[in-house]
């Protein structure tokens, strides 16, 4: 079994992560310089990892094609802190549109989340960005945040 990681961008600017970084820096946080944001999928999956990931790019459920890119790795960009905030409980409903309505019965599990890069400047970057997502971009009653890089 092997855990395939997919992030879904917009490819026209993201009024949501442009909107929380006015927001963040409203808030005080004036060394946060850029922030984006992607929707995170993992997927455990058996079978061929190729084969799977040029049809799962293709399911409209996950990826529109005329607004949205999908790629299979966080971009390495050592200038960047990535968040990854998750609710808590996982919903069943997408996993199981995709195994029984669109054919995907090599998924074993499957997560969501939202990925939030963030870009900023001086010293503590990854301590500031853990701050901002605590503060504005998750909700501790029902998701939960990791730093991923």
């Amino acid at each position: 079994m092997r855990t395939i990681q997919m992030l879904v961008s917009l490819k026209i600017p993201d009024a949501t992560a442009l909107s929380a970084l006015q927001a963040l820096h409203e808030m005080g946080f004036k060394r946060l310089k850029s922030l984006e944001r992607s929707i995170h999928y993992e997927f455990q999956v058996s079978g061929d990892e190729r084969k799977f990931q040029e049809s799962i790019k293709k399911a409209d459920i996950l990826v529109n094609s005329n607004k949205h890119t999908a790629t299979f790795s966080v971009q390495k960009n050592i200038k960047k802190i990535a968040v990854l905030v998750e609710d808590r409980e996982q919903g069943s409903a997408m996993l199981s549109n995709l195994r029984e309505r669109l054919g995907f019965s090599q998924i074993k599990t499957m997560r969501s989340g939202v990925l939030w890069m963030f870009s900023i400047n001086g010293k503590n970057p990854k301590d500031l960005a853990k701050k901002m997502t605590k503060e504005l971009l998750s909700n501790p009653h029902y998701q939960k945040y990791i730093v991923v890089k």
